[in-house]
């Protein structure tokens, strides 16, 4: 009979106790309020009973398991033992005219003041290579050991992505703090090799909160032991764990949503400057996926020729029937020295509208075209709301000097199209 490694109860001693048989006395507590969990893998159907004995009075209390057959055959007899008053007990597993009586444990209400509850399962179905029959996440597992979260344990840590500028400063592209904590199990007695054993195995399922918490091994860490005291049988264990902050509370993890089905839209796309001037850029390859989301043209970083007086930039036909005003915006990263003006042409349906010259500022900004008045050929102020459909085009225009230097830097999202909805 296999009664199971990740008992929370010793019910045989470890493979790694003193070969000359010396054990050393350790009792392990439990609250009155908590549920002791207890299987058995047995070879065949034959009934499991577990029965709790107070070592003092000599009561006892039997507790029913419930059996259920494995994929290998084997049968997996788990029982719940709860409300026993405060004392001192064994527990013994019977099958079969076998039995196993467990190592004495203490039940009481007083001295948890040091001790942290360990709830633990397994979701996936290779949790019964520890063990156990976890019947996928549904048997939850507990185990009360003297220990704890020391502040000095905590060690903060971040992932950080930077850069750096011509002028070596440094910029941040990414930046996620985070914490490491150092879980310290044993009080001055320390606890025997069995509880190493099992800690190594509890952290190496799915799914374990501490004191109602979420925790997992930090970057494959193993239990450390060291001896309480020079030739003792007992050890101090410390493991450092990560917190899963995304999996506590009363719900369960949200699950994110599906986005819808990729739409891809492919198109050639030229940049080109007004006809008074036969100096076009190199021809782009638009290809893009979106679900919904952002709709882009891709940056180029360009050097203005002399003679240019207005820079023209001109978007793929792109369908946007159902969107908002709202919904449209232009940005645009601009190095020159003197402020210059914007205007953006739309087309749809073979009309053209023009907004009213804007302002650009240095650096990057963004404009939203919902904002900015449009005038169609006679001068008149239409709704740029009666020209979102398909096949719509836009052209953007940026007007400049001719004695600007060469060396002016521009670049665009000539088109960044930004959809908030989904419908």
């Amino acid at each position: 009979m296999n009664i199971g490694k990740c008992n929370p109860l010793s019910f045989r001693p470890s493979i790694m106790s003193d070969p000359n048989g010396l054990h050393p006395f350790y009792l392990q507590r439990f609250a009155t309020n908590d549920v002791i969990v207890l299987q058995a893998i047995c070879d065949d159907a034959t009934a499991v009973s577990f029965t709790a004995t107070d070592m003092v009075s000599g009561a006892t209390t039997s507790f029913t398991a419930t059996q259920a057959q494995l994929f290998d055959g084997s049968y997996a007899n788990t029982a719940e033992v709860s409300g026993l008053p405060e004392g001192i007990y064994t527990v013994t597993l019977s099958s079969g005219g076998s039995s196993y009586t467990s190592n004495e444990f203490e039940v009481c209400d007083d001295n948890l003041d040091e001790t942290i509850l360990i709830d633990y399962t397994h979701t996936g179905a290779d949790g019964i290579r520890f063990g156990h029959y976890f019947d996928g996440g549904n048997i939850v597992f507990h185990l009360r050991l003297q220990g704890g979260f020391k502040p000095g344990g905590y060690q903060p840590q971040v992932e950080v992505s930077t850069y750096r500028t011509q002028m070596q400063e440094l910029r941040v592209l990414y930046s996620q703090p985070y914490a490491k904590y150092q879980l310290t199990v044993g009080t001055a007695n320390g606890v025997p090799i069995e509880t190493v054993e099992l800690l190594n195995e509890i952290l190496s399922l799915d799914t374990v909160t501490i004191a109602g918490l979420h925790y997992v091994r930090s970057d494959g860490e193993v239990p450390q032991k060291s001896q309480s005291m020079t030739a003792s049988q007992l050890f101090h264990v410390t493991c450092t764990l990560e917190r899963q902050e995304s999996l506590d509370g009363d719900q369960p993890a949200p699950t994110p949503p599906t986005p819808p089905t990729p739409v891809t839209r492919t198109a050639d796309l030229e940049w080109v400057v007004l006809e008074d001037n036969n100096y076009v850029w190199e021809g782009l390859i638009y290809d893009t996926s979106t679900s919904m989301g952002n709709v882009t043209t891709p940056i180029q970083t360009i050097s203005m020729p002399d003679d240019t007086t207005c820079l023209k930039r001109t978007s793929q036909p792109v369908d946007l029937t159902g969107f908002d005003a709202s919904d449209l915006k232009v940005r645009a990263r601009y190095q020159g020295a003197v402020a210059k003006t914007w205007r953006v042409a739309v087309t749809y349906g073979g009309n053209t509208i023009l907004s009213d010259a804007f302002a650009t500022t240095w650096g990057t900004a963004t404009y939203t075209l919902g904002d900015k008045t449009f005038r169609d050929g006679g001068g008149n102020v239409v709704s740029l709301a009666d020209y979102i459909g398909e096949g719509m085009v836009f052209t953007l225009y940026l007007f400049i000097g001719q004695k600007d230097s060469p060396g002016f830097l521009f670049s665009a999202y000539p088109v960044d199209i930004t959809l908030s909805h989904t419908s």
